[in-house]
């Protein structure tokens, strides 16, 4: 049966992106795990030159293999299970402390959330980001400027949950926002 949602796609992928992407994720775990001499611009330049790239020649490409071969090896029900543990986790650690208001005040079980996001004081905010990032730990903001509707852009942190971290790793860092913030 034929329908609107039916799309054909390419049989191959658009190699110039993947190689260009997998190359900037490469880059950005060196920098990362600090192996080798690698600039923080040079793997944001890569991930905005495949970004480029799509846009300019974006069509139904097909996945590329080494990609299809990780989606198909993914333990949904694992990834579930260890972002709920994180997320409580966070909500658990931080429900009592004063300088921080949860934007989803209450924690879901059934919810495998990427991030939890808090709002916190511009100022504690700006000065807790730096604070993190010199102990290695990146926090996102998911607000960007151009869609400014209201504060949270100002305000907003987002505590990673996901699945690429265990419970100790979630710990550690909250403990490193329980001692600034507190």
């Amino acid at each position: 049966m034929n329908s609107d949602f039916e799309i054909n796609l390419d049989s191959k992928s658009n190699e110039k992106m993947v190689d260009v992407k997998k190359s900037a994720m490469e880059n950005k775990k060196k920098y990362l795990d600090n192996q080798e001499e690698v600039s923080k611009e040079l793997f944001l330049n890569q991930y905005n030159e495949s970004g480029k790239i799509l846009d300019e020649d974006y069509k139904n490409y097909s996945i590329d293999d080494e990609s299809l071969k990780v989606i198909m090896g993914i333990d949904i029900e694992k990834i579930k299970k260890s972002r709920i543990k994180n997320a409580e986790v966070i909500y658990k650690k931080l429900k009592f402390n004063k300088h921080i208001e949860f934007l989803i005040d209450e924690f879901n079980r059934q919810d495998g959330l990427l991030f939890v996001p808090i709002i916190l004081e511009k100022e504690i905010r700006n000065l807790l980001r730096k604070y993190l990032i010199e102990n290695k730990v990146y926090l996102p903001v998911h607000w960007p400027l151009d869609e400014k509707i209201n504060n949270i852009f100002e305000q907003e942190l987002s505590l990673i949950c996901d699945q690429r971290y265990d419970e100790n790793q979630i710990q550690w860092y909250i403990d490193l926002i329980q001692s600034f913030v507190s």
